[in-house]
């Protein structure tokens, strides 16, 4: 153990060196090593008096004691605050990194939102869209529910005309066409469906909207699948003699052109007197397409 006077302006100052190993115990549980603090303390290294050493009286020790504490409690005091200030510099630091990453923030928010607001004006947009075709879709229903009608009334009317052989081949030939007619419907109006879903999905991509590839896979699939079924369907074409009817001898053959058996545009049975007056001016293969129809659909 070994100290120095050093003199700072007007007060000295003392500055020693004390070491002290207590094996786990505090320096202020050994009141030996307190007074030997002390003294080095108070300067008496050098200029020690044993004569004034109060290391023996209870006051003095305590005193010893108490001065130990009160500096083990400055130094410890000191060296928290040390690292208090460390901590601070340290989260101040933390605060201005996150401030940088709030900020950045913000702005991903903002463009965020400014995309998510182009989205939802293009989701409007396509729904309106997807409305229209919706429309359009269910008047081209309501015209082939109306040609289906206007085919049963037509077979209800000949039902009532009481030839028996007229009314035999005519209602034969309607009932055909009829139920041809309702297949050919129920499998336009498919791929119609099919097509338009097809048309809204590419506006959707063309637009930004994520559509999936299974969705549209599955949608060629199953159109696909209505082309097949559709050319599947083998319907003859009416022809003139088709409405002809050879009764008894010494009866003029019964011509039928004037029933007008016309089911509509679109429709796979002609009418008999289109279809007498195109057998004379070409050669009817049996099919034909529709005028106005998109892919897939065609007429007889």
């Amino acid at each position: 153990m070994r100290g120095k006077i050093e003199e700072t302006g007007d007060l000295p100052s003392f500055d020693f060196e004390f070491s002290f190993k207590g094996y786990g115990k505090h320096i202020s549980d050994v009141p030996e090593k307190c007074t030997e603090f002390l003294r080095c303390v108070q300067g008496h290294l050098r200029q020690y008096n044993p004569a004034l050493d109060f290391a023996d009286k209870p006051v003095y020790t305590l005193y010893a004691e108490e001065l130990v504490r009160d500096v083990s409690h400055v130094n410890f005091m000191a060296t928290r605050l040390a690292k208090t200030e460390l901590r601070t510099i340290k989260l101040t630091s933390e605060v201005e990194t996150l401030k940088g990453q709030l900020d950045r923030q913000v702005e991903i928010s903002m463009e965020m939102t400014e995309e998510a607001e182009s989205a939802r004006g293009r989701a409007k947009e396509a729904g309106n869209k997807l409305g229209m075709l919706r429309d359009q879709l269910e008047r081209e229903r309501n015209e082939r529910d109306a040609e289906i009608l206007l085919l049963k009334e037509e077979n209800k009317k000949l039902k009532a005309a009481g030839l028996d052989v007229v009314q035999k081949t005519v209602q034969t030939t309607i009932s055909k066409a009829l139920s041809d007619a309702e297949e050919d419907n129920h499998l336009n109006s498919l791929i119609n469906q099919v097509n338009y879903s097809l048309e809204l999905y590419a506006s959707l991509r063309a637009d930004g909207i994520d559509v999936t590839e299974e969705k549209i896979e599955k949608l060629q699939a199953d159109l696909k699948s209505l082309n097949e079924e559709f050319d599947s369907l083998d319907v003859e074409v009416a022809k003139p003699e088709d409405y002809l009817v050879i009764p008894v001898a010494d009866r003029v053959p019964l011509d039928l052109p004037s029933f007008h058996l016309y089911f509509g545009e679109g429709t796979r049975t002609r009418p008999a007197r289109e279809t007498y007056l195109q057998l004379k001016s070409r050669d009817c293969s049996g099919r034909r397409k529709c005028p106005g129809r998109g892919r897939g659909s065609r007429c007889g």
